[in-house]
């Protein structure tokens, strides 16, 4: 019996060093991963709203307004140059033309190797090169055009 009573305290100690609360990492967010962000959001609003996709910078501008973003919301931060964003893509209705990670948006170089991408589910990745040569683009969309 003292064999099984030892056992429950360690167990019991064990258990009460666990902790059930989530870990937290606290990390800026990139501000071009932020303007993709709010690209995003803004994108998926007009279709929700419109019941179509939106076909250039127009249709999301007043969106990106109310949410803050200004010109440079439209920019990457990490090479200066504009976002490139795929325009007629409903995100309502999901991406059944991807094979892999569907891309809405993205930095035309971005840096060290490393480019930021919206995908049509609203998250932004880190993508390497060949990560982002292996993604999948809306029909009549080719990277770096």
């Amino acid at each position: 019996m003292q064999a099984h009573f030892s056992w429950l305290i360690i167990l019991g100690l064990c258990l009460s060093g666990c902790s059930s609360a989530p870990i937290v990492v606290e990390k800026p967010l990139d501000p071009t991963a932020g303007n993709l962000l709010r690209i995003g959001a803004a994108y998926m609003q007009f279709c929700a709203q419109n019941n179509r996709p939106p076909s250039g910078v127009k249709d999301i501008q007043p969106a990106l307004t109310k949410a803050g973003g200004s010109d440079q919301t439209l920019q990457s931060t990490h090479d200066g140059q504009p976002l490139v964003i795929c325009w007629g893509v409903d995100v309502i209705k999901g991406a059944p033309w991807a094979k892999s990670t569907p891309v809405l948006a993205y930095e035309k170089q971005g840096a060290d190797g490393i480019r930021n991408v919206l995908t049509t589910m609203g998250n932004v990745q880190a993508m390497s090169e060949q990560e982002f040569r292996e993604a999948s683009f809306p029909p009549g969309h080719t990277p770096g055009s």
